[in-house]
């Protein structure tokens, strides 16, 4: 699941607002993809964040982002 809301939006796909269950199940799966890697999290989601500035797709790149800080992201080494 969490890799369908990282994974750029082609086929028709249109961007929408996760439920609280989806966001629930897409965090607990990150969590178990990242392994403790908070550092690898923060990394990933600093480049979610610059890319989607002022981008059309700012909404769902601000969303995985927020998941992955969600997931345990660390907040001090996320590039800003």
């Amino acid at each position: 699941m969490a890799r369908r809301h990282l994974v750029p939006v082609h086929r028709g796909q249109r961007w929408r607002v996760l439920t609280a269950e989806e966001e629930a199940a897409a965090t607990a799966e990150i969590v178990e993809l990242a392994a403790g890697r908070a550092d690898v999290l923060a990394h990933v989601a600093g480049v979610l964040l610059g890319a989607g500035e002022g981008e059309l797709d700012e909404p769902r790149k601000r969303q995985a982002a927020e998941l992955l800080i969600n997931a345990g992201a660390d907040g001090e080494l996320i590039p800003r």
